[in-house]
C-alpha cells in the first residue's frame, strides 16, 4: 500500500487555480461544490496524486473512473488496481 502525506500549507487559492486544469471536468465540478478551500484542495490534490501514482506504475492516462454497486470508485480499464481516496 502506498501512503502519501502532502503539505497542507499548499492549500491556497492559487494552488486551487493551478490544480483545476489538471483534473477531469467531472472532478473539477465535484471540487468546486465544496464551500471551504480545504475541501476543494483535498478533492483536487487527491485526484492529481492518484494520477501521478498510476502513471508511475506505467498505466495509461486518461483514467476512466466508475463506481461499483457500493459507490467505491475503480478504474474501468484497470479493475485489478485497488486504491482508496478520502475525497
Amino acid at each position: 500500500m502506498i501512503k502519501i502525506f502532502d503539505d497542507m500549507e499548499q492549500c491556497t487559492p492559487e494552488e486551487i487555480q493551478r490544480l483545476l486544469p489538471l483534473v477531469s471536468d467531472e472532478r473539477r465540478e465535484e471540487a468546486l461544490k465544496y464551500k471551504h478551500l480545504f475541501g476543494q484542495f483535498a478533492c483536487l490534490k487527491s485526484y492529481v496524486m492518484l494520477r501521478e501514482i498510476l502513471e508511475s506504475m506505467g498505466l495509461s492516462h486518461p483514467f476512466i473512473f466508475t463506481k461499483n454497486e457500493h459507490g467505491k470508485p475503480f478504474l474501468r480499464d484497470y479493475p485489478e488496481v485497488h486504491f482508496n481516496l478520502s475525497h
